[in-house]
């Protein structure tokens, strides 16, 4: 999540970079890990749905025309987000700490040894 606000506020208009979640989902995901995880699968069955509706906050990220720039999608429902439609949603307190975004977009292109080119504002001055 900071990546990728971190890279919308560097890319300015020249892309667009949200995120998302998929509430929970049946998915097979839950066929080979831990049994803790196993048994909270069978807890929260009620609480589900199905996998293609859980593919649709990633669906809406990626390709509808109104999403917005640096957004987080997920499921609108009210326990938790588990499942529900597709809305524009909170993101966990840290993911909005700018500091540890550019610090992280730094520590990244250091590491990968890929800059990312700055893209002028407004008034011309690389942001």
């Amino acid at each position: 999540m900071l990546f990728a606000r971190e890279l919308q506020r560097r890319a300015g208009t020249r892309l667009l970079s949200t995120t998302c979640h998929p509430g929970y989902a049946r998915t097979n995901l839950n066929s080979d890990t831990t049994f803790t995880m196993k048994v909270l699968g069978v807890l929260l069955w009620r609480l589900s749905q199905s996998s293609a509706k859980g593919a649709e906050p990633a669906l809406f990220a990626a390709t509808a025309p109104d999403a917005k720039p640096a957004a987080y999608y997920g499921p609108d429902g009210l326990f938790l987000g588990l499942r529900g439609n597709v809305k524009e949603t909170q993101m966990a307190k840290f993911a909005y700490d700018d500091a540890a975004a550019k610090q992280l977009f730094n520590q990244l292109e250091e590491l990968t040894s890929v800059k990312y080119a700055p893209y002028p504002d407004a008034s011309g001055r690389s942001l």
